[in-house]
């Protein structure tokens, strides 16, 4: 009972777990009253720089080097998310004490605040599928009569409008609303259903990483400087952040790697067969059936589920750092009364993850079918329940029900667009939505697969 209680309490956590910038989300999950104590830190909820994911997990890549530099000075880390940049920037000096996201380095901000020595060069690129023949370097000449999609209204937008002029005319520049965010536009490249479309370079090599098919390497934009920044007033501080910088050049490195370099994990190879043969699904066929006897969960679900999740591999790795055949974080697993070091047993991480499933599925309760349940519970599984808690939202403030999966599915892709994860009542900010749309969607394919072919 009491481990129960613990893990609601966990799990309440994050359907409440606050973005704005009147709230903060503390790495430690807990305040410290004394400012000198604190690191007060603004920042930007996306894709590269700040987010949540399963288990409250706080992930990004300025996110985790700033957690670094906290470290470094002793002190516990108050994160701030901010909606857009100018917010961001007005926080400075009265809230926060760092802005730790990429801010434009131009002649109005350098008057303003410092920044940090160490920069990132960033240029807007066109998003397009791989062509079959690369033996002509392309050009934005090569553009004209293209047809490229963009929200209207965006800064790629009006680079474009820019860069029309300067060609003499001709491109083609589709506009949409900002409901298709940036990555359901690089999705859309990916599939074939709109030809191209234009994105910040860093972005791109982030979303090439689940996007193989993807060519980035025409630039539509000149170099623009950014950097993270601090009051002109705190010379301290910025010595503080540049020596760790230089101090960690190797650890840098490392989580560039892990955040923008589109490296295919070893440890799970995609081209596992969804079955062995006529007769078993898995080499732990076994394991799922003896543990699906003791729960709602069917066998072939949950071997739908190993499958998505690791391609049934036990040692399976993410670079999040999920592991197993259920790809388990070790904060949920001790949340959930396991122990890490036993996690990538195959029966124990089945059972934990079986475990999750059903407080998860336990804490869903408003659901129109069970199989709304499912795919509800499915989703948070993926995400965190914070972030499915806010699709449902978001739902009820369109007057749509957030009991049917089909309509909180819409809602959970525009979490990834900043018109909807930036809104007051979304509290748990940015969310790569179309991934777990997906997830759900090729799991319970999978499910029907394995149901029409294998007896329960």
């Amino acid at each position: 009972m009491k481990k129960w209680a613990v893990f609601i309490s966990v799990l309440l956590s994050l359907i409440s777990c606050n973005k704005t910038t009147d709230n903060l989300n503390s790495s430690e999950n807990q305040c410290v009253s004394t400012p000198d104590s604190v690191l007060r830190v603004a920042t930007i909820s996306r894709s590269t720089s700040y987010y949540t994911t399963r288990g409250g997990h706080e992930m990004g890549y300025d996110y985790e080097l700033i957690k670094g530099v906290a470290e470094k000075l002793g002190k516990k880390l108050e994160i701030k998310v901010a909606k857009s940049n100018e917010e961001l920037i007005s926080m400075l000096g009265d809230s926060v004490d760092v802005l730790a996201f990429p801010v434009m380095i131009n002649k109005a901000n350098k008057e303003r605040m410092a920044f940090v020595d160490k920069e990132t060069i960033t240029h807007q690129v066109i998003v397009q599928r791989k062509r079959s023949s690369t033996k002509h370097k392309q050009d934005v000449l090569d553009l004209i009569g293209k047809k490229i999609t963009v929200v209207k209204g965006s800064k790629y937008y009006h680079r474009l409008l820019n860069l029309n002029d300067e060609i003499g005319g001709g491109m083609v520049i589709n506009t949409v609303s900002s409901d298709n965010d940036e990555e359901d536009l690089i999705k859309q490249v990916s599939k074939g259903e709109i030809d191209m479309t234009v994105i910040d370079n860093d972005i791109a090599k982030l979303q090439r990483r689940y996007y193989k098919n993807l060519d980035i390497h025409l630039e539509v934009s000149h170099p623009q400087r950014n950097a993270w920044a601090v009051s002109q007033k705190d010379s301290a501080l910025l010595k503080e952040i540049n020596d760790y910088f230089a101090e960690n050049p190797k650890t840098i490195s490392k989580l560039y790697s892990k955040y923008y370099e589109p490296k295919v994990s070893k440890e799970v190879n995609r081209d596992v067969p969804i079955f062995i043969d006529d007769e078993h699904i898995s080499a732990f066929d076994s394991i799922f059936k003896a543990q699906a006897d003791t729960t709602i969960w069917d066998w072939r679900l949950l071997s739908a589920i190993a499958y998505t999740e690791s391609r049934f591999n036990p040692n399976a790795g993410s670079f999040a750092g999920a592991k197993g055949l259920m790809q388990l974080m070790s904060e949920t697993v001790i949340n959930l009364g396991g122990d890490p070091k036993t996690m990538l047993e195959p029966e124990e991480n089945l059972r934990l993850g079986i475990e999750y499933l059903n407080r998860t599925y336990k804490l869903i309760q408003s659901a129109r079918t069970n199989d709304d349940r499912i795919r509800l519970t499915l989703a948070a599984y993926n995400a965190g329940l914070g972030h499915i808690r806010d699709a449902q939202t978001l739902c009820e403030l369109h007057g749509d029900n957030p009991a049917e999966w089909k309509v909180v599915e819409r809602y959970v892709r525009l979490l990834a667009s900043p018109d909807y994860y930036n809104l007051p009542s979304v509290k748990c900010g940015y969310l790569r939505g179309s991934e777990t749309a997906d997830y759900v969607d090729d799991i319970m394919e999978l499910y029907a697969t394995y149901k029409r072919k294998f007896k329960k």
